[in-house]
């Protein structure tokens, strides 16, 4: 894309409606934010608000957005890929693409605005970490086979249905592997962000979960603790599969349990170098 045709697009040639979302057209003044995540100089984030709606996302409460609007009312930065055209030439450094909101969300495939913004970061040489739920990151592997790149891909559990109830807007495990293993064959460096860690994960669960991962050719896994915020844990006991009382008490009490997860990592470390990854904290 030229410059010409990203002043034309700021100028108001922008998609239309997305059914089932209200999208809101944002013009931004700063593109590459300080950040704060341990290894990343700078935080890109094509969008605010996220269609995925995981129930334990922890970004609406540091954006200090209503919950309940998170995954209905999207703002599109529209001009985002001018100002990182211009601030590429004096910013540099490692830059996190979905910090605060998966950059691979189903408006993309409209508004493609992380296609845009990886169209600049390949005319630089800086590093680029992309943080990602979703499989359409694979249409953007022309790009990524030949930048300074790595994606995480944050898979919580192989079972659909639970994935389908904890992440509802968000691509199911499978088609998560797929782009890993997509990825993979293309040499983009990859790894399974295992995160956060909820009371889902017994031996059983683990082994498949990472079993898959390795067959998909990554080698990583970067480990990521439950952190609790306001309102997460009463999203939660909303769900069908802890209408169980007795269930949900036990979830809810491992949810907040230091012991629980240090259980469950060491599980996850231990089935790891059984099967041959690497396993590392994430934060």
């Amino acid at each position: 894309m030229t410059s010409f045709d990203l002043f034309s697009y700021d100028q108001g040639a922008r998609p239309g409606p997305v059914k089932g979302v209200r999208v809101r057209n944002v013009k931004v003044s700063v593109a590459l934010s300080p950040s704060r995540l341990p290894g990343l100089d700078f935080a890109l984030n094509p969008y605010a608000g996220c269609q995925h709606d995981c129930i334990y996302c922890y970004a609406p409460h540091v954006a200090d957005r209503a919950r309940a609007d998170w995954g209905k009312v999207i703002e599109a930065r529209y001009n985002l890929p001018t100002l990182l055209m211009r601030e590429l030439r004096r910013k540099h450094g490692v830059i996190g693409l979905g910090t605060m909101t998966d950059p691979y969300q189903p408006v993309e495939s409209r508004y493609q605005l992380t296609r845009r913004c990886l169209e600049q970061l390949s005319r630089y040489p800086v590093k680029v970490s992309v943080h990602t739920k979703g499989d359409m990151i694979n249409r953007d592997i022309d790009l990524l086979r030949d930048m300074d790149c790595d994606v995480g891909i944050t898979i919580t559990t192989m079972d659909a249905e639970l994935a389908s109830q904890i992440e509802p807007g968000a691509p199911p495990p499978s088609r998560r592997i797929s782009a890993l293993a997509e990825l993979n064959r293309a040499d983009v460096r990859t790894y399974l962000l295992l995160g956060p860690v909820l009371p889902l994960l017994d031996r059983e669960a683990v082994v498949s979960l990472l079993q898959a991962v390795a067959d998909a050719g990554t080698v990583e896994v970067m480990l990521d603790p439950y952190r609790d915020r306001p309102g997460v844990e009463g999203m939660f006991s909303r769900l069908p599969f802890l209408e169980d009382e007795r269930r949900r008490t036990r979830f809810l009490f491992d949810l907040q349990s230091r012991r629980f997860q240090m259980e469950v990592s060491a599980t996850i470390r231990e089935v790891g170098d059984d099967i041959g990854l690497e396993v590392i904290d994430a934060f």
